[in-house]
């Protein structure tokens, strides 16, 4: 009897287990058909999974846990199911709302450290000093950044000053140097309140943010609703229209160099070419059905050669001699350590009066000189390898 007794508990505790697993089953089955279901609209307009059309505006709930991670299951699942894949970009985001991104983030960040810490205190002995002066600047971020904790309480406010006087598009901070890279770290959450009381400080107005999905200056649509949680998008460029449809990251084309000054001088130059090539390849009669991959690959050939095309634009002087200095300040930064160090040591042995590095030569001669001084140097050193 107590044997039987026994069995039947086990028998009867089995039942209850295999029940209670199946709840679980159907109830995760239902979830993700729910998200799959509710992604399918955002995927067939072409928007990322990230973002949903409401009224007539573009809200992101990137940031909305638990919303996004159910979102962006859901983009999986659709992607999965139609494509028969899922791109980088969207395996990346989940990864990043499981939590595990953060934990990513960290490991690069200690790398980046590492790296900084070896650049600041190795360069000065290498003689790359432009090394040395960029990494300090990226020391003075992450220090304004740190101290621009103790100010964040003036967030809302600053935001409502910079609505009210029209100062609240996103600035570029990789185009200063020194202390005013410090400076305008320090002051993003007070910024605009300060430019109330002057017109004269520069290093906290800084320059704004330009990129190459879009014209002109980069700024909320809604900041009052920003100030409160409900982040709003602007209506969508043509381009960024257009990653939508592939899931591709609209920054990623977004130009990054060695130079501040090329990159936003290029994104400000080519955003309207991108723009008119996205247009054309949303016209291609078809597009829409294509699979995936072959969406992606189209896209990829006609920004590639529109990014080739408006770079030889640039050097040939078509956004003026400033670009046309920023483009040959960018290749000079391309050369190795090596050529840098050497091509500086007779440059200013050649000249002089010269006591600055490669971010302080302003005109296009004087960079023009010391390309051909590391030309000349490394055409020696090809003719010593191989006589």
């Amino acid at each position: 009897m107590h044997k039987g007794c026994y069995k039947g508990d086990i028998a009867e505790e089995s039942t209850d287990e295999a029940i209670s697993y199946l709840s679980k089953g159907l109830t995760t089955l239902t979830v993700l058909g729910l998200a799959s279901q509710f992604d399918k609209g955002a995927k067939d307009q072409g928007l990322p999974w990230h973002q949903r059309l409401i009224n007539g505006n573009i809200v992101d709930f990137k940031n909305v846990f638990p919303m996004s991670t159910f979102m962006v299951v859901g983009r999986m699942i659709n992607d999965s199911i139609e494509n028969g894949t899922i791109s980088a970009e969207v395996r990346r985001d989940f990864l990043q709302q499981a939590a595990l991104g953060q934990f990513a983030k960290d490991i690069e960040f200690s790398n980046d450290l590492m790296r900084m810490t070896d650049n600041l205190f190795m360069d000065e002995e290498s003689g790359n000093e432009e090394s040395t002066v960029q990494t300090r600047d990226l020391l003075y971020k992450q220090i304004g950044n740190i101290t621009a904790g103790a100010t964040r309480p003036l967030d809302a406010v600053n935001r409502l000053v910079g609505y009210l006087e029209e100062t609240d598009a996103a600035r570029d901070i990789r185009q200063e140097t020194g202390l005013s890279t410090f400076t305008q770290a320090s002051t993003k959450y007070m910024d605009n309140i300060l430019e109330l009381f002057s017109d004269n400080l520069d290093s906290v107005t800084g320059t704004e943010l330009r990129v190459a999905t879009r014209k002109g200056k980069i700024q909320g649509p809604q900041p009052l609703l920003d100030m409160i949680g409900i982040k709003m998008s602007p209506a969508r460029s043509s381009t960024e229209v257009l990653f939508g449809y592939v899931d591709k990251d609209p920054f990623k084309v977004n130009s990054r160099t060695q130079s501040a000054e090329y990159d936003r001088i290029l994104n400000e130059f080519i955003a309207p070419k991108y723009e008119k090539a996205a247009r054309e390849v949303l016209a291609i009669k078809g597009f829409h059905e294509m699979p995936a991959f072959r969406q992606r690959d189209i896209v990829n050939k006609k920004f590639t050669a529109v990014k080739a095309l408006t770079v030889k634009a640039i050097d040939a002087g078509s956004a003026g001699k400033e670009g046309q200095i920023a483009s040959l300040k960018r290749k000079v930064l391309q050369l190795g350590a090596g050529e840098k160090k050497e091509a500086m040591r007779l440059f200013k042995a050649k000249y002089p009066s010269f006591t600055g590095t490669i971010s302080d030569m302003t005109h296009y001669g004087e960079l023009l000189a010391f390309m051909n001084i590391a030309k000349n140097q490394k055409a020696l050193l090809d003719r010593y390898k191989n006589p």
